[in-house]
């Protein structure tokens, strides 16, 4: 039978259905940072236990699931959990942890990480990109060689537009007929000519326009 050793916590497994857990064991084998965790994990479980006949040492103590505010005990690098160490009814008077704070203590490391991801995007100027616009059938035929893509079955037109890592359209090309290159339109449609120095530029392994760019940065 298995007793809770909380002081005043008459809760035993043989007349309830609450779960017990193991007081945390120090990892030993396992690197130094957990070890140092799972010390001080183990020692601040004794403390908030509070019962000088306890031995350190031994494994056979318990706590139940009735000290903790979620019923069991958080994973042991979830430090800052209010459930890292039983916390609820611990047979002297403490104020009752609420579990919120811990969830807005993570929202707002949350809110920093994507602050910190936001901060760096914004050193990407603008994404460009071709794209193709389909013409309605009674396009007329004397056009129809100019626009229409060999591997495509319909009239088109193709822009480069260029939009900023905050969703704003930057560049919008002239429009060019179905057929031409991506590579043709990206060097002629006066794109390249917005660079700057120190920009780089990103582009597919099969979209080669090292050598345009070289010559437009001289």
């Amino acid at each position: 039978m298995v007793f809770c050793c909380v002081f005043n916590c008459t809760n035993r497994s043989e007349n309830c259905t609450k779960s017990f857990f193991r007081i945390p064991t120090i990892l030993l084998h396992h690197d130094e940072e957990t070890k140092q965790l799972s010390t001080e994990r183990k020692n601040k479980w004794f403390c908030a236990i509070k019962r000088e006949d306890m031995n350190f040492d031994a494994t056979h103590y318990r706590v139940c699931s009735d000290h903790f505010i979620t019923g069991k005990p958080a994973k042991l690098f979830e430090k800052s959990h209010p459930d890292w160490i039983p916390n609820q009814f611990m047979g002297y008077e403490k104020k009752l942890t609420d579990i919120s704070r811990h969830k807005r203590a993570i929202d707002r490391q949350l809110v920093r990480g994507v602050t910190d991801i936001i901060q760096k995007k914004e050193e990407l100027q603008v994404v460009a990109a071709p794209s193709s616009v389909d013409f309605k059938d009674s396009i007329l035929y004397s056009i129809n060689h100019v626009h229409k893509h060999s591997y495509k079955h319909h009239n088109t037109v193709k822009f480069l537009i260029g939009i900023a890592p905050q969703g704003v359209v930057s560049f919008i090309s002239k429009s060019w007929g179905g057929r031409v290159s991506d590579k043709y339109l990206t060097e002629n449609c006066g794109f390249l000519s917005k660079l700057l120095p120190g920009d780089v530029v990103l582009a597919d392994r099969e979209f080669s326009i090292k050598d345009s760019i070289a010559f437009v940065q001289r």
